[in-house]
């Protein structure tokens, strides 16, 4: 069986590819869709046409609580929730074939809000490559602690399933595939 790569599937879903351009510079997943929140927590399969995670479940669930109990989490207590991390005020990334240059905001000047925007910037895609930018402006995240990743570890439904550990969320996200 050979393994899905962009030589073997030129023609997959822009999604696709913008999510393995930014995990390929990051080593994190990207949700190609914002406003379809994706929640700490959450298990399930990726789909591999599209990249996209196919929730099946998540370990904060009433019917999940028996599966915590075996594996020593006591469902009612603070432990087994996410944990907020401190505010950042920005998350910029870009893919390696991408490089961000000197902007000019006088050149902008026409652009409605330009001068105010938290984040600015210009990014060039070397020629005959596709690339991809990832800015989120004020982002918080909550994940799930190391010692509750351990114990979930145990549970054998969670071993065939990919599990978001760690989430961003962001009231300003800009995707950009280019």
């Amino acid at each position: 069986m050979q393994l899905w790569s962009w030589n073997t599937q030129p023609n997959s879903h822009a999604q696709r590819k913008f999510i393995e351009l930014i995990f390929d510079r990051t080593g994190k997943y990207a949700n190609w869709d914002p406003p379809s929140e994706i929640y700490v927590g959450s298990y399930g399969k990726i789909d591999k046409t599209t990249g996209n995670l196919s929730v099946e479940g998540n370990i904060y669930s009433d019917k999940f609580k028996q599966l915590l109990r075996n594996a020593g989490i006591d469902p009612q207590s603070d432990e087994r929730h996410a944990k907020d991390c401190p505010d950042e005020s920005e998350f910029t990334t870009w893919s390696k074939n991408v490089k961000r240059i000197e902007m000019n905001v006088d050149s902008y000047a026409g652009v409605p809000g330009i001068a105010t925007a938290s984040i600015k910037g210009s990014w060039r895609v070397k020629k005959g490559t596709t690339g991809a930018v990832l800015l989120m402006n004020n982002p918080r995240m909550k994940h799930i602690t190391s010692d509750v990743l351990g114990k979930l570890a145990r549970i054998k439904l969670l071993q065939s399933m990919h599990l978001v550990t760690k989430v961003f969320y962001c009231p300003c996200v800009l995707l950009v595939s280019l």
